[in-house]
């Protein structure tokens, strides 16, 4: 998984806004070190690939905070996850980018083509709730984790 995770500004605006989400009724709802917003994910085993990623990034990935302005609320997938659904060019460029690079790499192309950066907030919601006007949050930290979530790279 490579992943944006959000500065210490943001994550008090993610708490407030649970808060005022009034989240309740969710089967389970995240805490402060889950936070993070996927810019691509994929499952696996080969080391080697997993180290060629790794040299890419170091070589290209900027550690630039990227501000995401938030276009709305989503229940997605099976487990019904409320999403904050993101919208920053720069966001959508460097996912691009990845997703290219990664590719050319030897990773296979994603199994969800449609894919677009989002935060999760909870999961077993079954109605969406209304976002509050404003909503913003700043991705400061950069991290490149296998399938066992051992940090491979960071930024």
């Amino acid at each position: 998984m490579i992943a944006g995770f959000p500065d210490d500004e943001s994550l008090r605006r993610i708490t407030k806004l649970k808060r005022d989400l009034d989240l309740d009724d969710a089967s389970e709802v995240f805490g402060r070190g889950y936070y993070h917003v996927t810019l691509r994910y994929w499952k696996s085993e080969d080391e080697e690939l997993a180290e060629k990623v790794k040299d890419w990034l170091e070589k290209n990935m900027s550690s630039d905070p990227i501000e995401c302005e938030a276009s709305g609320l989503s229940i997605l997938g099976f487990k019904d996850s409320l999403v904050v659904n993101l919208a920053s060019d720069k966001l959508r460029r460097l996912q691009k980018k990845i997703d290219d690079a990664i590719q050319e790499i030897g990773v296979p192309p994603s199994d969800h083509p449609s894919f677009k950066a989002h935060l999760t907030l909870a999961q077993g919601l079954k109605e969406t709730p209304e976002l509050p006007k404003g909503f913003k949050i700043r991705l400061d930290k950069w991290k490149f984790t296998n399938k066992d979530e051992e940090v491979l790279w960071q930024a």
